[in-house]
């Protein structure tokens, strides 16, 4: 039996997007658990981290 593999570069590319972002986050998890107490909050730190990470990058 022949089994032809499919990879697709564009789908593969945006994975690696989103599993880098999700990797970043995990390495802030202690900040946000530690004041995560209402959803506003939560939401709050995830904006802060999100523009650590733009900043860090520009």
């Amino acid at each position: 039996m022949i089994y032809t593999l499919y990879f697709d570069d564009e789908l593969y590319k945006r994975r690696v997007v989103v599993e880098h972002v999700n990797a970043w986050i995990d390495s802030f998890k202690g900040l946000i658990v530690r004041f995560e107490t209402t959803i506003s909050s939560w939401i709050a730190m995830h904006y802060m981290g999100f523009y650590n990470l733009i900043y860090q990058q520009s």
